[in-house]
């Protein structure tokens, strides 16, 4: 078969071509080729993913179905054990087995899918510039998939690791000051902060120094957020004749998709719809706004032919949270957060004059730490106008002298962080305290782990807990303080049970943390639980190709495993990687 279209991904990078196929409704199968030893097949159904196969087969870290599922918490060891035994003698589908056995529901399989696919994409954006791709025609089938995925969430996980920096600020530079809001596309697997500011878009324009205000991303990760939702057109600029309400910003043209060209790639059908036009930021013309009634969600399928679609298009302002995630909170320290005298109350107010000098000028004026000049301007602005000591109202006379303070303190902080010379004095001395009175992370990190060597185990625990203070969700000090309590596995049984409840506490916090996942995998060894420790330093060897102890112990355990079995098949791909890499040092 002949590709309707080809190119590399460092002229059409994936998310743009994914996000292409996705506006298009198109259905096909988008081949990648990373090198000559690594590539994949991404299958698309009415512009959606409904599988992707990556070769050599298991190279996507945490990759395989079990595996993910016993990730999620959705199965235990004994069950994943049970199962992977039968798949390997029946060769039938893991979630199958596991849905026959009530291990899980039809649901709960298809959350597994769907998390297989995210990562899977994943992967492929580490695939360097050099790599290609081409793209296949293929009729959508009468027979809906399984599962149909909004290629929103994939590429919005893609691009967070893997930025493409040219096209992001190319499109920083045309958002400009400029609000924007939501108006279709959104995803419902976006983690919860993107997904609340997803929400706020639906809701009311905001312009970029107003999103970054108002969370506390990092200010990079919202310009990432504000690419992946300006390529996928799920954002439009706000036109008319007024100003921006909140900061003036004059509606002007910005870019609603991957940013054309005037160099094509090689195009075997030139009638074909499905050409990827490579997005070359430097060649890119103006692109005028889309109103919202140009805007053309895709045609819903007939109720017999409309797949199980897991991320959908919402409309405006019906954004689908997260689990759990409740109504729209403000971020606290953000100017969201920061109430009005009115919201306050008298004795609100006293409170907080009481206490305004503790606080830093950033948290004063309710933006995130380091906000920029203009940020710092447009919210000092907000504030005044309900802040300023000669705009009260009649009832908040009589603590006059406290708003004052309050607004005192919002002017001086407004001063400082918009005078260059001002603002470099005191962040230099805000950094010269810090130092003081924090050690920094890996200072600590570095004594914790001479600690564990000279086993001084009560010292370990001790440092650990320090830095579990200052972040409460740091895998690594968690894990590394449940393997101190062991004693590095010389405890009893029970013991050990408890700290693997902790270590499991700690891979949830973050299951990219090597070190969190390596250290379950030694407890698993002690208490004999072979194949779960295996799973476990194979998934930390594939978060960290560098972690020595757990290619150690991968290779120990290939060497005790019977070959053809369901724990064999598990890793047998990862050794062969280790023995290719090895063969080229």
């Amino acid at each position: 078969m002949t590709p309707s279209a080809t190119g590399t991904l460092g002229a059409t990078p994936l998310g743009h071509a994914l996000v292409y196929a996705r506006n298009r409704r198109l259905s096909g199968r988008l081949e990648v080729y990373g090198d000559a030893e690594r590539s994949a097949s991404v299958t698309l159904w009415r512009g959606t993913i409904t599988a992707v196969e990556t070769r050599p087969v298991g190279m996507v870290t945490g990759g395989f179905f079990g595996a993910v599922a016993y990730e999620l918490g959705l199965i235990d060891a004994s069950m994943l054990d049970a199962t992977l035994l039968e798949l390997a003698k029946t060769k039938r589908l893991h979630g199958e087995i596991l849905v026959e056995r009530r291990a899980l529901t039809p649901a709960q399989r298809d959350e597994v899918l769907v998390e297989q696919i995210h990562r899977k994409i994943h992967h492929l954006f580490s695939f360097p510039d050099t790599a290609t791709y081409a793209f296949y025609d293929v009729a959508a089938p009468p027979v809906s998939p399984p599962v149909a995925l909004d290629v929103v969430g994939p590429v919005w996980r893609g691009v967070r690791d893997f930025p493409p920096m040219r096209f992001v600020m190319e499109t920083m530079r045309r958002v400009g000051t400029q609000a924007i809001r939501a108006t279709q596309g959104g995803s419902a697997r976006l983690p919860p902060q993107e997904a609340q500011l997803l929400r706020e878009l639906a809701a009311r324009p905001f312009t970029l120094d107003e999103l970054k205000m108002m969370t506390d991303l990092p200010p990079a990760r919202v310009e990432l957020l504000v690419y992946v939702l300006v390529i996928a057109k799920c954002v439009e600029a706000v036109t008319g004749s007024r100003t921006h309400p909140s900061t003036g910003a004059l509606p002007a043209t910005m870019p609603s998709g991957p940013p054309p060209s005037s160099g094509r790639m090689s195009i075997a059908t030139p009638a074909s719809s499905s050409r990827m036009p490579a997005a070359t930021p430097s060649s890119a013309p103006r692109i005028s706004i889309s109103t919202p009634s140009s805007i053309r969600l895709p045609i819903a399928a007939p109720p017999s032919s409309r797949p199980r679609i897991i991320d959908s298009h919402p409309t405006p302002g019906s954004f689908p949270a997260q689990p759990g995630s409740g109504s729209i909170r403000a971020v606290p320290g953000t100017l969201a957060a920061l109430k009005t005298p009115a919201e306050y109350g008298a004795a609100g107010i006293v409170a907080r004059a009481a206490t305004i000098e503790d606080e830093n000028h950033f948290t004063v004026l309710g933006v995130a730490d380091g906000a920029s000049e203009e940020a710092v301007r447009a919210a000092f602005i907000r504030l005044a106008k309900t802040w300023h000591p000669d705009k009260l109202p009649i009832d908040f006379h009589p603590i006059r002298s406290e708003i004052a303070k309050i607004f005192t303190a919002m002017t001086k902080a407004h001063r400082t962080l918009t005078d260059p010379d001002e603002r470099r004095i005191y962040l230099g001395l805000r950094q010269s305290r810090a130092e003081q009175t924090t050690r920094p992370r890996p200072e600590v990190m570095r004594d914790i782990d001479q600690a564990m060597t000279l086993r001084n185990y009560e010292l370990a625990m001790t440092l650990c807990d320090d830095l579990v203070r200052r972040d409460n969700d740091d895998a690594e000090a968690l894990a590394k303080h449940a393997w101190a309590t062991t004693r590095a596995g010389e405890v009893s049984e029970e013991e050990l049970r408890i700290a693997l409840v902790k270590l499991d506490r700690a891979v949830n916090c973050d299951r990219t943390c090597d070190e969190a996942v390596y250290h379950r995998g030694l407890v698993h060894k002690r208490l004999g639980n072979g194949p779960a420790a295996a799973r476990d330093f194979a998934r930390a060897l594939q978060l960290n190709g560098r972690h020595v102890g757990a290619e150690r112990e991968v290779r120990l355990y290939a060497m005790r495993v019977k070959k053809g079995s369901g724990e064999h098949k598990l890793i047998a791909p990862l050794i062969e990687r280790l023995d290719l890499e090895a063969r080229k040092r």
